[in-house]
């Protein structure tokens, strides 16, 4: 089974593209941009600008300049033709922990706690008593749910959490707060829609087509919206599971309220938007809610996979 680790970079190799270029039961591809440096691998594949722009020339055309949006699309396409039957979408400062890929349960069929809320959504952060919420939960919805036992789930999708600087929103960030500890070691889901990252996120062949990355013009709600539309596509798939990866940053407060600019498109209309996706369906709920260039970046993205 062919096992895909995809991330994107300005940076030269970090501590964890290193740990993940070595391991052998897996291949990684790292895309760049213009900003990125000389770039060497020992095993993995690194695809520059000028073979984006040769390859991709209309999702060029559609997003521009953009090495997370872009580059995040390109890498799914990549991994899917070259035969990934498992995706990993990572981040570059991720740091994968002793045993990484090992728990993947994407494709199969397993028990798991079943959490349930009597909202909309469920916060995956909300089981490990952690009072920060996960980057793109809905603050308007009331996080309480309850772990009702054991259920059977079939998941397609796989978010593993991270140690230290878990994805928060950047207004949590502003306000310090502590890092994650978890306290549930297994896997647990909802049948509530949730936000899901590209941050250390697994994804089944059968279903990269319908997850779009990262959506261009919404800001930082670029992943997290793909994760709601990949749940209203594909209800009752998405696992979560004990942290595998390390992730810390010391970024300077410039650098968090940039974030926290480009998340407000985020905070206005995430609650609205996951309810046109549950009442009104996927496609009124893009038309109404989506911008243009979205619109027309997923099309560009789906035309890969026909």
């Amino acid at each position: 089974m062919k096992k895909i680790i995809v991330t994107t970079t300005i940076n030269p190799p970090t501590e964890a593209i290193r740990k993940y270029d070595s391991m052998e039961d897996w291949q990684l591809i790292v895309v760049g941009d213009k900003k990125t440096p000389e770039y060497e691998l020992e095993r993995g594949i690194f695809l520059d600008w000028q073979y984006i722009q040769m390859s991709y020339p209309d999702l060029v055309d559609v997003i521009g300049f953009n090495s997370v949006r872009l580059g995040r699309m390109v890498a799914f396409i990549e991994a899917y033709r070259r035969g990934a039957i498992i995706l990993a979408s990572v981040d570059d400062d991720c740091i994968p922990c002793e045993g990484w890929g090992r728990n993947v349960y994407v494709g199969a069929r397993i028990a798991a706690s079943e959490w349930k809320t009597n909202g909309i959504a469920f916060d995956p952060h909300y089981p490990h008593g952690y009072k920060a919420w996960h980057r793109g939960y809905p603050f308007e919805v009331d996080r309480a749910c309850v772990d009702t036992g054991m259920g059977v789930i079939e998941p397609l999708v796989q978010e593993d959490l991270c140690f230290g600087e878990s994805d928060i929103d950047a207004s949590l960030r502003l306000i310090r707060s502590k890092s994650f500890e978890p306290r549930v070691a297994g896997e647990y889901f909802s049948r509530a829609f949730s936000p899901i990252n590209t941050q250390n996120t697994f994804i089944h062949r059968s279903v990269i087509k319908d997850f779009y990355a990262n959506i261009p013009g919404i800001g930082r709600a670029d992943d997290i919206w793909s994760g709601y539309i990949f749940q209203a596509l594909h209800p009752n798939s998405t696992l979560y599971c004990f942290p595998s990866a390390t992730h810390s940053q010391d970024r300077p407060m410039t650098s968090i309220l940039h974030d926290l600019e480009e998340e407000i498109f985020m905070y206005k209309n995430t609650a609205e938007f996951i309810w046109l996706l549950q009442d009104k369906g996927v496609q009124v709920a893009m038309q109404t809610m989506l911008p243009p260039v979205a619109l027309k970046a997923i099309a560009a993205y789906r035309r890969y996979f026909e």
